[in-house]
């Protein structure tokens, strides 16, 4: 199986992309951690994957917000040791809740390597 052994951490998991791109790495071996702003769609999306026979955990948590994003990629870490893969799967053409402001997404992760994933989403319509 592709992805064998290892650990993806996959924002916006409960629905479209990022459910989809779960669902296939849970199918072909991953472990996935599903981070997704609503527990309600998240839990179903996981329970989803863990029923086809894959490995998945749900984070709830709110990908546009550096704080959060840090707990997350802390605890995957601490449990699994590592993140082999990264999945941001929040995009522009979203809803955001708060659309009066424009968000950073950072992405802090990797015991082997330091590196820094950050996009500006300019709500108004372009990255």
């Amino acid at each position: 199986m592709r992805f064998d052994g290892r650990v993806a951490l996959i924002t916006a998991a409960a629905s479209g992309i990022g459910r989809a791109t779960a669902r296939i790495i849970g199918a072909e071996g991953g472990t996935v951690v599903a981070v997704d702003i609503a527990p309600d769609r998240l839990e179903r999306a996981v329970t989803e994957i863990r029923l086809s026979g894959a490995k998945a955990h749900a984070q709830c948590a709110d990908a546009l917000d550096p704080m959060q994003v840090g707990r997350v990629v802390e605890e995957t870490v601490g449990e699994f040791g590592r993140i082999d893969i990264l999945v941001n799967a929040v995009g522009g053409s979203t809803i955001i809740e708060r659309p009066a402001q424009a968000r950073v997404i950072c992405f802090l992760a990797s015991a082997d390597a330091d590196f820094v994933t950050g996009v500006t989403i300019d709500v108004t319509g372009g990255l």
